[in-house]
Parts: C-alpha cells; structure tokens; sequence
C-alpha cells in the first residue's frame, strides 16, 4: 500500500493557480512562474486561503489514517508470515532445515546438482566407446599417480620419523653415558641418584672437628719412607701411580673464609672440592 504524502496549503494553491499563470505572456519559464506564485499568496488575506487551509487539514488527516491503515496491514503480514513459519503443515517434514530460507537453499542446490547430472550425462552419451576407453585410461593414470605421490611421501616421512628415533636413541645414550662418567667422579652424584642422605655419623663428626670430612680426604700414604724416596735421584724407582700420589692437592675440611654470608652444608663443601679436584686435573665436570 503507497501512501501519498499530505500537501500543503500552498500546494494546492499552486495547483490551481500555475496553468493560469502559465498561460500568461510575461512568463517565460517556470521560475518566473514560481516567483509570481509566491508573491501573491504572500499577499492573500486569510478569508482567502482559509479554503486551502482547510483542504491542508483534511489532507493531513486522510495521510495520517492511510499511515495507521498501512502500519496495521504490514504488522498483520508480518504476523501472518510469522505464523505460516512456525505452524507446520499437515504433511510437512518436522525438520529444522525443512522450512524457511535453508529449505529454500536446500532445493535450489538440489535442482543445481540435478542439472549438472542430466549435462554429464547427456555428454557421456553423446561419447564413443573409444572415447570412454581413453577416459578410463586417464583417469587410471592419474590415480595411480596420486598413489605413487602418497607412496613416496609416506617412505620420506617414515624415514625422517627413523632418522628423529635413532638421534634421540643416540641422545638418549650420550647422556646415560655423561652420567656414568659424572657418577665415577664423586659419589655425591651417587647419593643424589640413590636418595640417600648422608649419616648421623658424618654430622656429628663434622660437628666435632669444626668441618666436615669427605671420602675423598687425603689418606695417610702408605708407602716407603720420606729417605727412601729423597734418596732415589730424579724420581728414579718410582712408578707412575706413585708420582701422582706425590702431586699436591687442595682440599677442603671447613667453609674458606672468602665465602661469606651463608654456611657451607656439607654436601656443598664435597661438591667443592670435587670441582677443585676437577680443574687440578684440568677436567670439565
């Protein structure tokens, strides 16, 4: 339903008065026309627009109800479509996808398929068997080409997945290897692996001595005596285990005095030393 819009006073003023003016010799266009118009319902009284006044409001009144009439028509459309989509029919599919805009795409793509099926197979007919056969035969050789692409991509990844599962067996054995020789260092390493703490008998003579003795101390050398030895010249008639006993090496039984602010425990003070003996034997622990 279109609603024409309410014209004004003047409007029907110039609908009545515009061809007149028109037809008049001085006026040689419609905006010299217009002017005129305007001049002289500038100058009417109000006796005489109140006619076109009068007409304003009836047409202002016959708009606003054609507004109203119009408003109501499309709200009980609105309800009636509303309605038709939600009520199903007596023989209609109860499925969410059977009304609306998604059943309406549905049959369309539909209707698409089936006319591309009637084409191919319109040009399948039209097509000789020597025709059919060289189809067949490329569209053998282009699978079989997709399978030897996926063949030889399934033996490059299986092969990179071997080369990853031997490096991380080699890792895995440089490690256990690095640790054996770490643990062969120092026992500590060993008492951390184990879980083992350290006895009440190594504290409480760590807490008499005023310092904790490691396994490692330096024994008492058992051996022959100190003329005997400083009467072999050059070392002569000594062998190559008794040389290395000979060297002198730094051992800690307390907390030097260059490190402050904290006590030593006594499983630091071990590792200590077991750093000391690696850089005298110039090893990188």
């Amino acid at each position: 339903m279109v609603v024409t819009k309410a014209k004004t006073a003047f409007g029907f003023w110039q609908a009545d008065k515009l061809a007149g003016i028109m037809r008049r010799d001085d006026v040689d266009g419609m905006g010299k026309a217009m002017k005129i118009l305007s001049a002289e319902w500038q100058t009417l009284s109000d006796l005489d627009r109140k006619p076109y006044l009068d007409r304003e409001e009836e047409d202002r009144a016959r708009y606003q109800r054609e507004c109203r009439d119009a408003d109501e028509a499309a709200y009980l459309a609105h309800q009636e479509r509303k309605k038709k989509n939600q009520m199903p029919a007596e023989d209609e599919n109860l499925v969410s996808s059977s009304r609306g805009a998604r059943a309406q795409q549905d049959a369309e793509r539909a209707k698409r398929d089936a006319k591309a099926q009637a084409r191919r197979e319109a040009a399948d007919a039209r097509l000789t068997e020597e025709e059919r056969e060289e189809r067949r035969a490329a569209k053998a050789a282009k699978r079989a080409e997709v399978l030897e692409r996926q063949r030889k991509k399934d033996a490059e990844e299986k092969a990179v997945a071997d080369r990853h599962k031997k490096l991380d067996k080699e890792a895995t054995k440089k490690t256990a290897d690095r640790l054996k020789y770490l643990l062969a260092q120092s026992d500590i390493f060993s008492r951390l692996k184990d879980g083992k703490s350290r006895t009440t008998e190594d504290a409480s003579r760590a807490d008499a001595g005023g310092g904790y003795k490691s396994k490692h101390s330096p024994a008492k050398k058992k051996g022959r005596p100190k003329k005997d030895e400083e009467a072999a010249p050059d070392g002569e008639g000594l062998d190559e285990d008794d040389e290395e006993e000979g060297e002198s090496h730094t051992f800690l039984t307390k907390q030097p005095s260059c490190i402050k602010f904290g006590t030593l425990k006594p499983y630091q003070l071990e590792g200590l030393n077991w750093m000391i003996h690696l850089a005298e034997k110039g090893l990188n622990g």
